[in-house]
């Protein structure tokens, strides 16, 4: 068991389909801790794109946040392990202790993305 399963596995034309199977989203959440996380990173303007990104709604049982990374073409997916419904969530702008500034500074803006991505998916699902 683990906290996260990273996926970042390119070609040259694109993620390989073992990469983006139904099967292997499975492994990688049976894998994961009751509250880790699947972190993977598609190509945002991939064709298939939203084939996998379904794929992995399916298998998380939607619990998982697309949040793109500016200035690339990648689109990083969070999804988590048995998300609870009424989790409350919360950001803050300074830098977590066990960070370097500089980790902070380059992951600071991507963190604040997540957070509001999935603020806005508790808002819709109270709806």
């Amino acid at each position: 068991m683990t906290d996260r399963t990273p996926s970042d596995g390119f070609d040259q034309h694109d993620m390989p389909e073992q990469l983006c199977s139904t099967r292997f989203y499975s492994d990688c959440r049976r894998a994961l801790t009751p509250v880790g996380v699947a972190v993977m990173n598609l190509r945002r303007f991939s064709a298939y794109r939203d084939v996998y990104v379904d794929r992995m709604a399916s298998i998380f049982d939607a619990a998982l946040w697309v949040v793109n990374a500016p200035g690339t073409t990648n689109g990083i997916v969070f999804a988590v392990n048995d998300f609870p419904k009424d989790a409350q969530l919360t950001f803050s702008k300074h830098k977590p202790a066990h960070l370097s500034d500089e980790a902070w500074v380059q992951i600071s803006s991507s963190v604040a993305r997540v957070f509001l991505a999935t603020r806005a998916l508790a808002q819709a699902s109270d709806v």
